[in-house]
């Protein structure tokens, strides 16, 4: 599958950072058995991350917005590999049974930047304050259990900026207009 091939709901265009961020975490070849893209939206780090990883058979898809299930599914059934799609939170979900997680989260706090009138882009973009420190707190639980954790975010947020200064993650590759951060061990 080429990158003009994903389907996509109307509001939303992934960014070649998501390309380039399923790129690099399958170039490190560690052989990962359980992956969960989080924050699926329509699947393309997943199936990016399939496409040049042929060791791992599976993948699980975490999303919570019904507007991106039926472009998902159907961008996961051209993969020809097995996944599975979980829809819910981030928040009800266990990431320490994952061997690895690679994510393209909403980034942007409700409490910086301008805010999306269109709910939908909103979502895809926007956490609250409160939500982006628990995404975290789970990153670094399921880190410390021997998960590998990746994401997209960018350094300027000021919310990322303790995450940065304390070591907690660390940027492990400057994208065009993100970042990709490793989550690390803590402790």
């Amino acid at each position: 599958m080429v990158s003009k091939d994903y389907i996509q709901p109307d509001f939303y265009h992934f960014s070649q950072d998501s390309v380039d961020l399923a790129k690099y975490v399958s170039s490190l070849n560690y052989g990962p058995t359980k992956v969960l893209d989080l924050f699926a939206g329509c699947g393309v780090v997943g199936i990016e991350f399939m496409q040049n990883s042929p060791s791992t058979k599976e993948i699980y898809f975490l999303e919570k917005e019904q507007e991106y299930f039926n472009f998902l599914e159907e961008n996961c059934h051209k993969l020809n590999r097995s996944f599975h799609i979980l829809k819910g939170d981030f928040e009800a979900f266990d990431f320490n049974e994952f061997d690895l997680i690679i994510s393209n989260p909403p980034f942007y706090s409700l409490d910086e930047g301008r805010i999306p009138k269109c709910k939908q882009k909103r979502n895809c973009h926007f956490m609250s304050a409160q939500k982006l420190a628990k995404l975290m707190e789970k990153f670094s639980l399921a880190v410390n259990h021997g998960c590998e954790v990746y994401f997209l975010g960018r350094r300027d947020l000021f919310w990322i900026r303790p995450y940065i200064s304390s070591s907690q993650i660390s940027i492990v590759k400057e994208l065009s207009k993100t970042s990709i951060f490793k989550v690390n061990k803590t402790g």
